[in-house]
């Protein structure tokens, strides 16, 4: 957030900061000062100007900078705007003391509150620069104000001190109000992702739910048929489920559940296979570039898997087993995505229904049904 921070605040000053030397080049024509001292003038034009483009380059390549040293970034940014203000705190306390610049102090005083007060509501949220700005540029009045030595003087740092203190004050507000609305798009992020997490995870099992399988499998279909590569699914059904709520409840039903869920997430060994939970105590498996021997093994260890978990009611142990039913396919290049996908995940419940129809506690596909004699 800091970060980000610290681009917003550069994104709001960059446009400013030709600001300082267009300001200065019109006082100076308009009063006679440019055509007077043209030497100081354009010294000092140069040195605005300068700092201007500055400033210019290192906000457009402060996304680069922040990622290699954000504290120096910061330190650097801060230093360039106090310099660019105190240097027009000077020109101001110039106008106010030299006779041939004191035609346009008045106008200075303006073009520097403004400046002041623009920049401060840009900088507000910054801790440093909320103060350190409007110091900056206000110090070197009050200053030379003093060593003048008389009511003029006196009343200009007076009123400039009271300007500073009124800038620093509101510039708080100004800067809470940025942080809140920052914690509060944060949080609007958060609960935005977290709700979205929700819609794709099963509440029971936290493996991904139906609707998420049938976005993921679309992709994936997509991705087969780009590269030409097979796709595979299995079905898996836990063995005698209905039996085990009815024996022991359904709470415990629901902790079968929670441990075979976790079983057959955990015996996946590929980022991209994705186990997720397809209804009652039906899970899916999708393989992306697995052809039909790939997907038996994969289905072979999750089998051993679920057949590993350990569950108990009081003393009486209970067994955990699954059978499974295996499909695949190559996406044609004309093929048609939705029925592509319904024949697939139809091809696995058969082969789910000859597995059971074999004993149960296995794996098979379609061709593993006996042939008609």
């Amino acid at each position: 957030m800091q970060q980000q921070a610290l681009l917003d605040l550069g994104a709001r000053c960059r446009n400013s900061a030709l600001t300082y030397v267009i300001f200065w080049l019109v006082l100076t024509m308009v009063h006679g000062m440019a055509e007077s001292h043209t030497v100081l003038v354009v010294l000092v034009a140069l040195l605005l100007l300068g700092l201007a483009i500055a400033r210019i380059i290192f906000i457009d390549h402060l996304p680069t900078l922040i990622e290699h040293h954000y504290k120096r970034s910061l330190l650097g940014f801060r230093a360039l705007v106090l310099v660019h203000i105190f240097v027009w705190g000077c020109l101001c306390a110039m106008s106010q003391h030299w006779a041939p610049a004191r035609s346009m102090h008045t106008y200075m005083i303006i073009v520097g509150a403004t400046l002041l007060q623009g920049g401060l509501v840009s900088m507000a949220f910054d801790r440093v620069l909320r103060t350190a700005f409007p110091m900056s540029g206000l110090t070197p009045v009050v200053v030379f104000s003093l060593l003048a030595w008389n009511q003029e003087g006196f009343v200009v740092a007076v009123l400039c001190t009271v300007f500073l203190a009124y800038q620093v004050m509101t510039s708080r507000v100004v800067g809470g109000d940025y942080w809140n609305a920052q914690f509060a798009r944060l949080t609007a992020e958060e609960r935005a992702e977290q709700l979205e997490l929700i819609s794709q995870t099963d509440a029971l099992t936290q493996v991904p739910n139906r609707r998420f399988f049938n976005l993921t499998i679309e992709l994936e279909w997509a991705r087969a048929r780009r590269d030409r590569r097979p796709l595979s699914v299995a079905m898996v059904d836990l063995d005698f489920f209905k039996k085990v709520n009815d024996t022991y409840g359904h709470p415990f039903g629901d902790v079968v559940l929670t441990a075979s869920a976790a079983a057959l997430k955990n015996a996946l060994l590929r980022p991209p296979d994705m186990v997720a939970r397809f209804g009652g105590e039906e899970f899916v498996l999708l393989m992306p570039n697995t052809d039909l021997e790939g997907a038996r093994v994969v289905a072979e260890r999750m089998n051993q898997a679920v057949r590993d978990i350990r569950l108990s009611s009081g003393d009486v142990p209970v067994p955990v087993t699954c059978s499974i039913g295996i499909a695949s396919l190559m996406p044609g290049v004309g093929g048609n995505m939705q029925q592509d996908i319904d024949n697939l995940l139809q091809s696995a419940d058969l082969g789910l229904y000859e597995a059971k129809h074999a004993g149960r506690d296995r794996v098979c596909s379609k061709e593993d049904a006996p042939r008609p004699l």
